[in-house]
């Protein structure tokens, strides 16, 4: 088996190693032994040996003969290791994905510190959020571009971005001044429950929060959403109640509930 990987070993940039072993789950040891073989292939600089140790991760063994320190390469993936010798182990990936992100740190080492602009289109855990503009270095910028990440930050793609923001906050501002007129409206009225009661003047189970936003909707014509509402404590017995609705992380409005006898046991 470590003679087929190997011979089907890719050379990079003619530089680095890559083999993938993708037919089964192995083990660690398995991985390490074709990277300690691989790193001795047409004069590479340092070899890196891909497989699936378990049903959830992939691992990722590193070699050099000390013209690359493989500890760091590693690391940028969230592993680490020694100077020649070092290792990963990725959650949740394909060995393609892997595969990919192994590429994006050989072209970001290899680029050593040229440093490019790109915008991303998607979170990147230590880099940014969606629509940040950062700088990385080329190969790893390019990586991000390869693998749907980012895009160039190019005149154009800024000022698309730029009005996608400006588009946002107006969204929001439009947003949260509804939600401001939404709090006057329902404070300006009330909501009325009737339910039934025992003979010791207690409520037959509870009123629950689907009860309030639909006879909200029904009496005020407004419709709210239950997830929002804010009960600290069961609403079991006849009387009046406050009952706070977050509306937007910085408005919050208060229902007043009155809950009223209707038909006796």
């Amino acid at each position: 088996k470590r003679t087929k990987v190997i011979s089907e070993i890719e050379i990079i940039d003619e530089a680095y190693g890559v083999a993938v072993y993708e037919d089964d789950i192995c083990d660690r040891t398995f991985l390490a032994k074709i990277a300690d073989n691989a790193v001795t292939v047409n004069n590479i600089k340092a070899s890196f040996c891909i497989g699936r140790i378990d049903k959830k991760t992939v691992g990722i063994s590193a070699r050099s003969l000390n013209e690359e320190n493989v500890q760091v390469m590693m690391e940028k993936l969230g592993g680490g290791g020694h100077y020649n010798n070092a290792a990963v182990q990725l959650a949740d990936v394909s060995i393609e994905q892997a595969k990919e992100a192994l590429i994006g740190v050989l072209e970001e080492n290899k680029e050593g510190t040229k440093n490019m602009k790109v915008i991303l289109i998607k979170d990147v855990k230590g880099y940014g959020k969606t629509d940040d503009t950062i700088d990385v270095t080329n190969g790893y910028g390019n990586h991000l571009i390869r693998t749907k990440c980012a895009i160039a930050a190019t005149a154009d793609n800024l000022q698309q971005i730029e009005m996608k923001k400006e588009k946002a906050k107006h969204d929001q501002e439009k947003h949260l001044r509804d939600m401001q007129e939404l709090k006057v409206q329902i404070e300006k009225t009330s909501v009325k429950v009737t339910v039934r009661v025992g003979e010791n003047g207690r409520l037959f189970g509870t009123v629950s929060t689907k009860e309030i936003v639909e006879a909200f909707k029904q009496q005020n014509k407004i419709e709210l959403d239950k997830r929002k509402m804010l009960l600290d404590k069961d609403i079991n017995s006849l009387g009046t109640y406050k009952i706070p609705i977050n509306l937007h992380k910085e408005v919050q409005a208060i229902i007043t509930l009155y809950v009223v006898e209707g038909n006796k046991k």
